[in-house]
C-alpha cells in the first residue's frame, strides 16, 4: 500500500524542520570549541568573547513569547522562513568581524533570535505533531551542558 501524499508531506516538513534547527542551533552549542581560537587570533579575553553566548541564551529565553505570539498570529510557515534568514545572516556576516561588537551583534542577538524562532513552533493537531514538535525541541533538551 502506497502512503498518500499528505503522509510523506508530513515527513518532509518534519525533516526540513530538522535540518533548519540542527543548522541554527549547532554552532551555538559548539561555542565552547571556539573560544579559545577565537580569544588566540583576537586577542580578546575568553570572558569578554563569552558575553556573545551569554547574551544568546538569555535573548533566546526572553525572544520565546515574542516568537510564540508572532507564530500564534502568522504560523509557522513565517517563523521558519525568518529563522533560515536570521540564521544565515548571522552566521554568515559572523565570519568577517573583526571587533567584539560585532561579535555580540552576529552571534549574540541575530543567531540567539534565529536559534529560538527555529524552536517555537506551534503544535500541529495531528499525529505528525509529536514528530515535529520532537524535531524542534532537540537541541534544547539533548545538548550538553557547557
Amino acid at each position: 500500500m502506497r502512503a498518500s501524499p499528505l503522509v510523506s508531506q508530513r515527513w518532509l516538513i518534519a525533516g526540513a524542520l530538522f535540518a533548519v534547527v540542527f543548522s541554527a542551533s549547532s554552532p551555538i552549542a559548539a561555542f565552547g570549541v571556539f573560544l579559545p581560537v577565537l580569544a588566540e587570533h583576537f586577542g580578546w579575553s575568553r570572558g569578554a568573547i563569552s558575553v556573545a553566548l551569554s547574551t544568546a541564551l538569555m535573548l533566546g529565553g526572553l525572544n520565546a513569547f515574542v516568537v510564540g505570539a508572532i507564530a500564534d498570529r502568522y504560523g509557522p510557515r513565517f517563523i521558519l522562513t525568518f529563522t533560515v534568514a536570521m540564521a544565515g545572516a548571522g552566521f554568515t556576516l559572523a565570519s568577517t568581524i573583526d571587533s567584539l561588537w560585532e561579535l555580540y551583534l552576529f552571534i549574540g542577538i541575530m543567531a540567539a533570535s534565529a536559534r529560538r524562532a527555529s524552536t517555537s513552533s506551534p503544535r500541529p493537531p495531528s499525529r505528525a505533531g509529536s514528530i515535529v514538535n520532537g524535531a524542534s525541541s532537540w537541541p534544547s533538551c539533548c545538548r550538553a551542558s557547557t
